[in-house]
């Protein structure tokens, strides 16, 4: 009772934590599954254009993400093509411990194991991919935006550039699909217009977003995404068969559903 207990307290602490954290990395694209288009024109521009122009080269190639957040961190190394991808996330505790995520996409599978905390389980939980929701708290790869920066600018409110390689604005969390789950309902008022600044790199690529979340929820936190590592290669290895346990399905149901 002691381990589900904790394990339950756990899958909370990363429902919460992928639903807003994990905008910046691997999020469903418009609602019919497509990306979402760049219009090309000979025509300025418009910052939204823009940053959505520089968002559809992101999902081309090998890219690493980096989200830093107060009490929370995570890197992944994702392969749009060869459709794999790691991420580690640790989050803070409020009795000093700090609670590990790590998600492994290999082949068709979804691989996850908790660590840091007593009575989670010590194997890695294998999901198949009949079991990870399309735009759920696991889909940390979607295939139509790995990236997740074409999503971001499709639940962008308005936007203006600062300087050759500035944009500022407010986005829209709630039409990320995420921040809509039933972890974040009681915020979800609030996410409609959060401040965000992204600075592009002279290729035109995103170089990093910060998402002012407490300007309007206090109780959640700044996150900042760095996009970097373009082009290089990304080894995956899915766990050893001893070191493997089928999830529960109603360890993970919520998780699945959120």
């Amino acid at each position: 009772m002691a381990a589900r207990r904790h394990a339950s307290m756990a899958l909370t602490a990363v429902v919460v934590s992928l639903a807003l954290a994990l905008n910046g990395c691997g999020l469903s694209g418009r609602a019919d599954g497509r990306p979402m288009p760049v219009e090309t024109t000979s025509r300025q521009l418009t910052a939204v254009e823009k940053l959505a122009e520089s968002a559809a080269r992101m999902n081309a190639t090998t890219i690493g993400v980096s989200m830093r957040a107060p009490g929370m961190t995570s890197e992944a190394r994702l392969d749009p093509v060869g459709r794999k991808g790691t991420m580690r996330m640790e989050l803070d505790q409020s009795d000093g411990k700090t609670l590990v995520v790590e998600l492994i996409r290999a082949e068709q599978d979804h691989y996850m194991r908790l660590s840091g905390l007593p009575g989670l389980p010590r194997k890695w939980l294998r999901i198949p991919a009949g079991g990870v929701a399309k735009g759920g708290a696991l889909d940390f790869m979607p295939e139509d935006d790995p990236s997740g920066a074409v999503t971001l600018v499709k639940s962008i409110v308005n936007a203006k550039r600062d300087g050759g390689h500035t944009f500022l604005g407010t986005i829209d969390l709630t039409r990320s699909g995420r921040a809509g789950g039933r972890a974040l309902d009681e915020f979800t008022e609030r996410l409609t217009a959060v401040p965000f600044e992204v600075f592009t790199e002279p290729q035109g690529r995103w170089s990093w977003i910060e998402i002012d979340v407490p300007s309007v929820v206090p109780e959640l936190a700044v996150v900042r995404f760095s996009y970097h590592s373009w082009g290089e290669p990304v080894t995956v290895q899915a766990p050893q068969p001893g070191e493997v346990d089928d999830a529960p399905r109603g360890l993970f149901e919520d998780l699945v559903e959120a």
